[in-house]
């Protein structure tokens, strides 16, 4: 999962559109969660999640048998929920745990260097388009 966000995030600024397909259930769940991390995280790292689709698996009986009326055999979401609202703080605090800083003294010290830099903190990608 944070492979696959970092190899995304690699590409930033960008617009991504996320397909699942097959029957590679645990690469399904792992982009749906791609899906879900990029909504939450996007607007800071740079990356806007334009849309997310699920292909139906023709083969499965049991799939035929839930979506019977379906013709298409592509699903849009219709909406990507974000996994958490984030300020840009707080996505600042979670990617220094997640850096391996783990002791509260060394994160506030982190975040208040960041702070006297000239200009302050600020987030990198506030104008780019497709970001709220």
């Amino acid at each position: 999962m944070a492979g696959l966000r970092s190899l995304v995030e690699g590409y930033a600024p960008c617009r991504v559109i996320i397909g699942m397909a097959g029957g590679f259930r645990w690469l399904s769940v792992a982009l749906m969660f791609l899906a879900l991390a990029l909504s939450s995280v996007g607007r800071y790292v740079g990356v806007a999640v334009d849309s997310v689709f699920v292909m139906l698996e023709e083969e499965s009986p049991s799939v035929r048998a839930l979506f019977r009326n379906v013709e298409e055999r592509v699903i849009p979401w219709p909406v990507v929920p974000r996994l958490a609202d984030l300020t840009y703080d707080e996505y600042r605090v979670l990617k220094l745990i997640g850096s391996g800083m783990h002791r509260a003294k060394d994160i506030h010290g982190e975040l208040n260097r960041d702070c006297k830099k000239p200009g302050g903190v600020v987030c990198p990608w506030p104008r780019f388009r497709g970001f709220s």
